[in-house]
């Protein structure tokens, strides 16, 4: 059943009193600043990453970035907080969070590699995103360090 086929079962003062008006309601422009954040810092971190590394080393930088120096199987409540901002993970016990760490991102480092770029960039608030440019890009190019070097 297609969404056109849905929207012909509702009732007509449904669509004219409820979904009509919140789609041409504006967004919050906190929100559009989110998501034009989102998308110009990731598209600047995959220009400088992908030119000289790759998606493998963007992932392992994030997580050590979210997880505080460790990319591994050690839990964080840092990570895990980042974590709870899915709305899917937000309400669940700390137990099934830590597991769906392990699952997701310890386990299967390197499967899904731009999903879970996009997954933890997305998560993450315009100030981190912003953080973790300076701090990964501008301090390894300035010293020649590795990027991962500055996740200590």
């Amino acid at each position: 059943m297609t969404l056109k086929d849905l929207m012909a079962r509702l009732p007509e003062e449904v669509i004219t009193n409820n979904i009509l008006p919140f789609t041409y309601s504006p967004q919050p422009l906190r929100l559009m600043r989110d998501i034009l954040s989102y998308h110009n810092e990731k598209q600047f971190l995959e220009n400088i990453y992908y030119m000289e590394f790759n998606e493998n080393v963007l992932i392992y930088d994030l997580l050590r970035y979210c997880n505080r120096g460790d990319p591994g199987e050690n839990s964080n409540a840092t990570f895990e907080n980042i974590l709870r901002r899915n709305y899917l993970l937000s309400r669940c016990p700390s137990e099934y969070v830590i597991r769906y760490r392990l699952r997701v991102f310890a386990n299967s480092f390197n499967r899904n590699s731009g999903w879970k770029i996009k997954f933890i960039w997305g998560l993450l608030k315009p100030r981190e995103r912003e953080n973790f440019i300076n701090r990964a890009l501008f301090n390894s190019q300035e010293s020649g360090f590795p990027v991962s070097h500055y996740f200590y």
